[in-house]
């Protein structure tokens, strides 16, 4: 159900624009340099909402993803400089690519350790110490889906 999670949550971004702002479209050479930095690729799920709308918030509700080619000094939608540095300052797992935020000092990302027979990485909440992390979605079709709808209040 990945990419139709994914596809579902695309139609309710289109039906709520005046709550939704997002960045737009990135092409593949950019995401291909953002692989490169990061040292995984990007699941299926992932990869289509990077390619199609980059990272962006829905009511509120934000998604981090690519901005530009800058992943030394940016700033947060930018997933990509924010997992390098979450990595580099706060021993966040290299396996994990940041994708949003708990609001409440947790962090959620895919989990490149683990993969699924469809190419899917699970969405994990983490946490920086002993608690460390939990599965929150097959995959961030799910977790794009899920979040919305809560956003929504649906």
């Amino acid at each position: 159900m990945s990419m139709a999670d994914l596809e579902h949550a695309l139609v309710l971004v289109e039906q709520h624009q005046d709550e939704a702002d997002f960045d737009g479209s990135k092409p593949g050479a950019l995401l291909e340099k953002a692989e490169q930095a990061l040292g995984f690729s990007f699941p299926p799920t992932y990869r289509a909402f990077l390619s199609r709308l980059g990272c962006g918030d829905v009511a509120g509700e934000e998604f981090y993803g690519v901005t530009d080619d800058n992943f030394v000094h940016s700033s947060i939608p930018n997933g990509i400089w924010y997992t390098l540095d979450e990595r580099k300052n706060f021993q966040l797992p290299e396996c994990l690519i940041v994708v949003g935020s708990t609001g409440d000092g947790g962090l959620y990302a895919t989990d490149c350790s683990q993969t699924s027979d469809d190419g899917e990485h699970p969405v994990v909440e983490w946490w920086s110490g002993p608690q460390k992390q939990s599965q929150i979605a097959h995959d961030f079709g799910e977790f794009f889906l899920n979040r919305i709808r809560e956003a929504l209040g649906e």
